[in-house]
């Protein structure tokens, strides 16, 4: 091992390497992002947002970019981010949609759901964003789901030494009844196999709003890849289907016209 390698696996993995990671990242960004690490938070600088995170935010510029790709989140929009996992695109999303807007961020697993709510904690500017703790289904009952405290837990993929949990599931519809929202304009959705039954719990909500959607499509549940069940379910509904692939993943995209009834 060369001295430099040797240093380097040395080294805590906080501090000096998460400032130095920062920059390494900065310079590949070039402007479209800027990452600085400062007194253990990283703040990124990305489409004239500001945002804090306790964890690395490095895959941020990318990923709103990718789920934007068919929906440009504006001001005053309400949207949903369905797998919010550690709340980096929530944030974003929340800086976006401004004051006159709302973020609602959905996520299932509990050490996730520490992090999403720490990192929302490091912006007190960004008050339009709520937090729901549950898992979306088609309807309300009790299943298994494999908690891994990252962005794979799920009820369909269950490593071998993993502790799996009894969860409540709930509906899309039922959120949004709940919420009593008067309007919905974008759902993000990466739920690790759910989406399929998610959006069949969504009708309601769909007839009503018509919100665009944007959903991670490249997961396996009961041994099938949800990308053609993804594109039936948002035909059936009267989307405009599209399915974009960023290397091994995908995801598909609902285009609203909301003035076709379902």
């Amino acid at each position: 091992m060369n001295p430099v390698a040797f240093l380097w696996s040395r080294a805590p993995e906080t501090g000096p390497k998460d400032w130095l990671r920062a920059q390494v990242y900065s310079l590949k960004a070039g402007k479209t992002a800027h990452f600085s690490f400062r007194a253990g938070v990283f703040v990124t600088e990305v489409q004239q947002t500001r945002l804090r995170t306790y964890d690395h935010p490095f895959f941020l510029p990318t990923a709103q970019k990718q789920y934007q790709q068919r929906h440009k989140i504006r001001e005053g929009e309400v949207v949903i981010d369905a797998g919010a996992y550690n709340g980096h695109l929530s944030i974003y999303f929340a800086s976006k949609v401004g004051r006159a807007g709302r973020v609602i961020a959905i996520e299932p697993d509990s050490a996730n759901l520490r992090r999403l709510r720490e990192n929302l904690a490091l912006n007190p500017d960004l008050q339009n964003a709520v937090v729901v703790e549950c898992m979306l289904w088609d309807r309300v009952e009790t299943v298994e789901f494999c908690e891994q405290g990252t962005g794979a837990s799920s009820a369909f993929w269950m490593p071998d030494g993993i502790a799996r949990k009894r969860k409540e599931t709930t509906t899309l519809d039922s959120i949004v009844q709940e919420m009593n929202l008067s309007r919905l304009d974008f759902i993000k959705m990466d739920i690790e196999g759910a989406e399929v039954k998610a959006l069949a719990g969504a009708r309601q909500t769909i007839e009503r709003f018509r919100p665009n959607f944007a959903i991670a499509s490249y997961h396996v549940a009961e041994g099938e890849r949800t990308l053609p069940r993804v594109e039936q379910a948002l035909g059936e509904y009267g989307y405009e289907v599209e399915t974009l692939f960023f290397g091994r993943e995908c995801i598909t995209f609902g285009t609203a016209h909301r003035d076709t009834a379902c």
